[in-house]
């Protein structure tokens, strides 16, 4: 397990989240899903539906409130190995799906397509298992801000105050925004001195723009957005690049049993 990374603010001082943007659950509606129009909570938790074995999942701030709906699939079904719902139950349309690769760490995430009347029928997007020190890091780019320019995140296994911050607990993981300046300027944009992210940040100077820990019992995962991942600047794109990627690790975390933690950092 490689040495995890620790977080400042970006003054230096203890960090203090700007207020979320406000959130309106959205009225759901059944039918195929071809954009994102919405956003995440700005914490929530990944509760399991019953029992150990249980394949289906909810996600929401509370158990008895689900916002959505995530299910976990064999490699003997047709369906992907895990489908997040676009809704509080599974009649509902995917807003992303998961298919992992056989042997390799890699994994793939399908969206809606960037634009809909493009005619695809979603988006592939790989994320990348690379080295860290004696541990792994997992990398994605995604379309973000109001121009939809591409830029790269890291998954970084942490013991910094971005986990601990979540019910307290010791280890967990952060999403890392490897561009710097405003979402979606681009690489060598003018504005980059000028951009000051809030937040925690990271000893090598990015910022933490989400993060989750595994829970016990039917709350297994808590996330949270922090920054400019929580002020809403990265887009709904992006947010659920965040979440489905989150659930993808606690899939792989808890099929393959005590050994699971140890193995996506591996």
């Amino acid at each position: 397990m490689g040495s995890p990374e620790k977080e400042q603010t970006a003054n230096g001082s203890a960090a203090t989240e700007p207020a979320p943007p406000s959130y309106t659950e959205a009225t759901y509606q059944p039918s195929p899903s071809t954009s994102i129009p919405r956003q995440f909570p700005p914490t929530f938790n990944l509760y399991r539906i019953s029992g150990w074995t249980s394949d289906k999942y909810s996600l929401g701030e509370h158990m008895n409130q689900p916002l959505y709906y995530c299910t976990w699939h064999s490699a003997f079904s047709s369906s992907p190995p895990l489908i997040l719902h676009s809704g509080p139950d599974e009649s509902f349309p995917p807003l992303a799906t998961v298919e992992w690769q056989s042997f390799f760490r890699n994994f793939y995430v399908e969206l809606p397509p960037l634009n809909p009347s493009s005619g695809a029928a979603s988006a592939r997007e790989e994320i990348e298992a690379v080295s860290a020190g004696f541990g792994r890091s997992y990398r994605f780019s995604i379309e973000v801000g109001p121009r939809n320019v591409r830029e790269q995140f890291e998954w970084r296994h942490s013991h910094g105050d971005a986990v601990r911050h979540l019910n307290g607990q010791s280890s967990g993981w952060k999403l890392v925004r490897l561009a710097q300046g405003p979402p979606g300027a681009g690489t060598g944009s003018g504005n980059a001195a000028t951009f000051v992210p809030g937040g925690y940040m990271t000893s090598d100077g990015h910022e933490v723009v989400a993060a989750w820990t595994m829970n016990s019992g039917s709350k297994v995962g808590k996330f949270h957005f922090t920054g400019t991942g929580l002020s809403g600047l990265l887009g709904e794109r992006w947010a659920i690049m965040a979440v489905v990627t989150f659930c993808a690790f606690i899939q792989r975390i808890r099929r393959q049993g005590t050994s699971g933690q140890a193995s996506i950092n591996a």
